[in-house]
């Protein structure tokens, strides 16, 4: 996990590109990247990127919002856990072909969505899912929105976890759900 003043470090730098763009480019998409860990997005056009407030000090966070549908989101986050540098990702990816693996799934988000399906999910040689589900009631977490479709992609790395939750209201959710692939097809994990 990195020190306090490398993770810092890391999210001033996510700050920054957030606001220029990594490499001064001026096109649609923004490349944002946290260059002292390796996590980085690259979001499709239509969806504007920001840097949003970790949850703890060591997830680092990304805002995608598609400006002119209002209600269409995305959260991309990684998050160091300490341990998983014990695992290789040939390790890692080998969890999805066991007997019941959806379950781990299933009991980890199932305190916040009625989980519908579980199906495997590879991106950039890291095994892991895509989770659809839609948002329960929880009054007690700020900005929490009911009764929302969401696609949450989860995937593992020797160095923690990679998730992007791209949540639309129903009447726009399937018409979305190539662009949250895309969206999460985006992401650069560290290594």
């Amino acid at each position: 996990m990195p020190r306090a003043p490398a993770r810092r470090a890391a999210v001033a730098i996510a700050a920054a590109a957030v606001v220029i763009g990594i490499g001064g480019r001026q096109s649609g998409a923004q490349d944002l990247d946290a260059a002292v860990s390796g996590f980085a997005i690259a979001p499709p056009a239509g969806y504007v990127a920001r840097a949003a407030a970790p949850s703890s000090a060591s997830r680092f966070v990304i805002g995608l919002t598609k400006p002119d549908e209002p209600g269409t989101a995305c959260e991309v986050s990684f998050e160091a856990l300490p341990g998983f540098e014990q695992f290789t990702q040939a390790a890692l990816n080998p969890q999805t072909e066991r007997p019941g693996w959806e379950e781990f799934y299933r009991e980890g988000l199932g305190a916040f969505y009625d989980v519908r399906r579980v199906e495997a999910f590879e991106h950039a040689g890291v095994r892991g899912a895509v989770v659809f589900g839609v948002s329960m009631k929880k009054p007690a977490v700020r900005g929490w929105i009911a009764d929302r479709p969401a696609l949450i992609f989860m995937l593992y790395t020797p160095k923690g976890l990679g998730k992007v939750v791209c949540f639309a209201e129903a009447p726009m959710f399937d018409a979305r759900r190539a662009e949250f692939e895309a969206v999460a097809r985006g992401l650069t994990l560290p290594r």
